[in-house]
């Protein structure tokens, strides 16, 4: 038997909406789009990047919007291998 949902308080919808993505696949960009940004061909430079932009998006879940993501990768990318 499936319960009348509640509606969610403003403070709870937006604790929830903000949840970090837990993985490189759950980013606001792909690898295509890091290659395309960066002009760099496929591997392992576009993971290290990927990874890199997690590594920031689980510190502060707001920076998961892809033209924030883009501007920071082309800010690590010269620092990554």
């Amino acid at each position: 038997m499936l319960l009348p949902m509640r509606p969610m308080s403003g403070a709870r919808f937006m604790v929830m909406s903000a949840k970090p993505p837990l993985s490189a696949r759950e980013l606001a960009v792909n690898g295509n789009d890091i290659m395309s940004a960066l002009s760099i061909a496929p591997g392992p430079r576009v993971g290290a990047v990927l990874d890199a932009l997690l590594e920031r998006v689980l510190d502060d879940p707001a920076l998961n919007e892809p033209d924030l993501l883009l501007a920071l990768a082309r800010e690590l990318a010269p620092s990554l291998p």
